[in-house]
């Protein structure tokens, strides 16, 4: 795709400008701000932007998604136009816990441990795919291809080995990405992962016949103590508890041994403490954990599988907006590598399909030549498994087609189940499933994938084309309600024109056209009757739609989101109904003015391209409720 600077420069402009930019990132599909004022974000201008797939706020950060391939070469341009300095992990890491819940936090534990590994597992699960297309019969003809082609015997046995070591040594993966990511020293996680799974020990999948005494058990004897010499192999809850021990340790170490002897103790002790608490109790006890885990999820699939299958093609992506998923992608790991299968990956491999039938019936029903290539750049996007362009961009903000997306995920989730398709590692989304999932379902899989995008295909047009006919008609009766629409001033003040505001995002009119006030008191008005559409956690700012889709926007003073809502005090919500000349929002403005912030409020329609007249009154001295501006 040909980069134009000119789009990224309006990204830049659009976000705020270079001096709202506090911190900038980025990942695989978006650009990460982390900005001193979001309510200076101009989110209709961004979505405009030929480079952008969607745009949304969480976690303390502006995300802007623009996709994989090209983000990153968008990444250089910004931070070379603008200076921002690049967020390190420890910054983002701060942002994103001050944002969080708890239970938010231990799936971000689960995002950050097991994500970095990924590589590695997927890399194994295709090597695996490409093991059993040599191996399995029935595929190229009545003989497997080794057995038509001796030859090639060597090189499919050494596949079949690289891929399972993967599996094997997870241990060893999940210790070094776990010690990491618990501020504990990497190399020592790989030292307790080979610990867990030395050769010297029983290997966990013989358990079973250790129990029925077809293998004589060895134990350690410590102090009367015995303790069996059981490894961890294919192992993931163990490693991951015994981690976080040994990382919480060795910072005990370091900080209260003396530097001096932190090469020579901090590691034999932390190591040996770990490894002997986690074969006498950490060990086996998450394994029961993990047995449980493993046989529940089974159980579940088996007693129920046509609604486990429905339930979960249906909740896949919902759980991918709210990361959610990451405890999920950490439990498919334990169960591939104790069971050798997943319905579960199965399930996820088609959800992608479904999302990008969605997104190609939008394409069709958009007349924006803008929406129409993003819709088309995200369905081809969301068929290779990376569906955050398309959710984001493109499915959550019309809604209607995301509910068509997870409800033809779920039936065909059914589907799946009633053919008990399972896959045998984690792989790559949609049409390239096929090396996850073994040969002799790869036409019932190729099926369900089907059925799953032209449902949602169908489904999402059908609807598209029932609401396009309504809107025209709504649109109709809009333009005749909002052809005329008086807005009241919503404080008392001094009214100048916006070009003079002491702040480029307004003054430039980036935000739209509008007036502003400089107050004489800490009272702001509603100018309109409408809904509260936006209020700002530092509460400096607050949206409100009419009926007819008037949107206003305003701002109490500059840069006064440093006070972080000190000072103010909201009388509504986001939600509410307000009539014009309702009180929305105080502000003590005789201390602000003492801390030298410029009070001059701005009040602006955000959307104000949408009409060919706007009278604004010139300057001079207003009351709350008198008019100020004339829509026509």
């Amino acid at each position: 795709m040909n980069i134009k600077k000119s789009n990224i420069t309006d990204i830049i402009h659009n976000v705020g400008g270079k001096d709202n930019i506090s911190l900038l990132t980025h990942c695989v599909t978006r650009l990460r701000f982390v900005l001193k004022d979001e309510s200076k974000v101009n989110e209709a201008k961004l979505k405009e932007n030929e480079l952008v797939k969607g745009c949304f706020s969480t976690k303390g950060q502006y995300q802007v998604i623009i996709g994989p391939g090209i983000v990153d070469k968008v990444f250089d341009v910004v931070l070379e136009e603008t200076g921002a300095k690049e967020a390190n992990r420890d910054e983002l890491k701060k942002i994103e816990d001050e944002k969080m819940n708890p239970f938010q936090k231990a799936l971000k534990i689960f995002s950050d441990v097991f994500y970095p590994i990924l590589p590695a597992i997927v890399g194994a699960g295709l090597l695996m795919g490409i093991s059993n297309i040599l191996t399995a019969s029935g595929i190229f003809g009545s003989e497997s291809l080794v057995q038509m082609y001796p030859v090639i015997a060597g090189f499919s046995d050494m596949i079949s080995m690289i891929a399972n070591t993967a599996f094997t040594y997870i241990p060893v993966l999940v210790a070094w990405s776990a010690t990491k990511r618990f501020g504990g020293s990497p190399m020592l996680g790989v030292f307790l992962g080979l610990v867990l799974i030395n050769s010297d020990l029983i290997p966990g999948s013989q358990m079973s016949s250790v129990i029925s005494g077809a293998i004589e058990p060895q134990y350690w004897n410590v102090f009367g103590i015995n303790i069996l010499k059981l490894g961890y192999q294919n192992s993931v809850l163990p490693v991951f508890v015994a981690s976080y021990l040994l990382s919480f340790i060795e910072k005990k170490l370091k900080e209260y041994l003396p530097d001096v002897l932190h090469l020579i103790l901090v590691a034999p002790i932390a190591i040996f403490i770990t490894s002997f608490l986690t074969f006498l109790c950490i060990g086996p006890a998450m394994n029961q954990v993990a047995t449980w885990i493993t046989d529940g999820i089974m159980e579940l699939f088996n007693f129920a599988p046509i609604f486990s299958g429905f339930l979960f093609g249906l909740l896949w992506e919902p759980l991918v907006v709210t990361g959610m998923h990451h405890a999920l992608i950490a439990v498919n790991i334990q169960l591939i590598a104790a069971t050798q299968q997943s319905f579960m990956l199965s399930i996820i491999t088609i959800t992608c399909v479904a999302e990008a039938g969605a997104v190609l019936a939008m394409a069709f029903l958009s007349k924006s030549k803008n929406k129409k290539s993003i819709a088309i750049s995200a369905s081809t996007t969301a068929l290779l498994g990376v569906t955050e362009p398309s959710m984001f961009g493109v499915t959550i903000p019309a809604k209607f087609p995301f509910v068509c997306s997870i409800i033809s995920s779920g039936i065909a989730g059914a589907l799946i189940m009633i053919f008990k398709i399972y896959a045998i590692s984690l792989g790559p989304s949609g049409p390239l499933a096929f090396t996850i999932i073994p040969a002799q379902f790869w036409l019932k899989h190729y099926l369900c994938m089907a059925f799953a995008f032209v449902l949602a295909f169908a489904s999402t047009y059908i609807i598209g084309k029932m609401k396009n006919n309504k809107v025209t008609e709504v649109e109709k009766d809009k333009k005749l309600k909002k052809k005329q629409h008086d807005i009241l001033s919503p404080v008392t003040g001094e009214c100048i024109e916006l070009s003079k505001v002491n702040d480029p995002t307004f003054s430039s009119e980036s935000l739209g056209k509008g007036i502003a006030i400089i107050p004489e008191e800490g009272i702001i008005d509603s100018p309109i009757e409408g809904t509260i559409s936006v209020l700002f956690p530092t509460l400096h700012a607050i949206g409100i739609t009419d009926e007819n889709g008037i949107e206003i926007l305003i701002h109490v003073g500059i840069d006064t989101v440093n006070l972080n809502g000190k000072g103010f005090e909201a009388k509504v919500s986001v939600g509410d109904k307000v009539k014009a000349g309702q009180h929305l929002l105080d502000f003590n403005l005789e201390d602000m003015k003492k801390q030298a912030y410029d009070m001059t409020t701005m009040m602006v329609i955000t959307n104000s391209n949408e009409f060919k007249k706007i009278d604004i009154t010139k300057e001079k001295a207003v009351a709350r409720g008198e008019k100020l501006i004339h829509l026509d």
